[in-house]
């Protein structure tokens, strides 16, 4: 097989995150996210309030916060990436746990400040909620792999396969890095 062109690389891309393991990391994300948002009604409802890390990150330098944003996200990504050895559970339960605290937060943000300051101050989720949902999509092919292998179906794509989860992986990492600026640079530079 040789070099694959940019636009073999766009289909690869674009198939794989619509493969029915994305399908259903999206559609159990979509799910606790709802979770997440009902659980901060009811959290403020009793007046509790979560804590915020935003404090903590303006007394650092740009590229600390920068820093500490990015590789808290990358190794929670990669986590989930190597969780998909374990066979779909762990990983659905790190991303799961992360999208509902996510939810939680951005909701109980929402209520407290509006839809303007939660929409400035949470503009970094465009990128890193996509992200996520990847991550897990990719875990789970991984899994869907293994549980082939188990069951010795052999699959003589594996170098193409191998090939599109790299690549999907740096789609990761790309959208990880965009978000950890911008949410460094809005606490850096009080843009909300």
């Amino acid at each position: 097989m040789g070099w694959l062109s940019l636009n073999d690389v766009k289909k690869n891309i674009y198939i794989n995150v619509l493969t029915s393991e994305s399908k259903i990391a999206i559609a159990l994300s979509l799910i606790i996210g709802v979770l997440g948002v009902a659980s901060a009604v009811i959290a403020l409802l009793r007046n509790q309030i979560t804590e915020d890390i935003t404090p903590v990150l303006e007394k650092t330098n740009f590229f600390e916060a920068f820093n500490h944003i990015f590789l808290n996200n990358l190794f929670l990504s990669l986590g989930v990436i190597i969780a998909g050895f374990l066979f779909y559970w762990l990983a659905t339960v790190i991303t799961l746990l992360n999208l509902f605290i996510f939810s939680y937060s951005l909701t109980t943000n929402l209520i407290n400040s509006g839809i303007k300051d939660t929409f400035l101050k949470y503009l970094h989720s465009i990128i890193e909620v996509p992200a996520i949902i990847l991550t897990l999509g990719i875990s789970y092919r991984i899994s869907s792999i293994l549980i082939d292998a188990l069951r010795d179906k052999k699959d003589k794509r594996y170098k193409e396969i191998i090939i599109n989860l790299l690549l999907n992986i740096v789609v990761v990492v790309i959208l990880l890095f965009l978000g950890a600026v911008i949410e460094a640079a809005f606490i850096k530079f009080n843009l909300f």
